[in-house]
């Protein structure tokens, strides 16, 4: 389950960096993962790859999104996207930087 919820705050971090780029503002951000929608509001000092990348999402949405909101739908016909997320998570983590 952790390789899904990373693969989604990867998804909002390019997906916020995105719309920023496309001038769009006041966007709403939903995930059937709650443990990612509680993540950004409340968060710690995880200082691991999602911790990390979160902080980065938290930043850039206040910097450019300051009325958006990220938010819990639970939905359970999301398998197709469980699935590939976790083949992009597989891409992701074999490339040697």
């Amino acid at each position: 389950m952790w390789l899904v919820d990373m693969g989604e705050v990867l998804g909002l971090y390019h997906v916020i960096i995105w719309i920023h780029e496309l001038q769009l503002a006041n966007v709403d951000f939903e995930f059937d993962s709650k443990k990612v929608a509680n993540y950004f509001y409340k968060g710690s000092n995880d200082f691991m790859k999602f911790g990390t990348v979160m902080a980065g999402c938290k930043y850039y949405c206040i910097l450019f999104l300051e009325n958006s909101h990220v938010g819990f739908s639970r939905s359970k016909t999301n398998e197709v996207v469980r699935v590939l997320t976790k083949i992009v998570m597989s891409l992701y983590n074999s490339h040697i930087y």
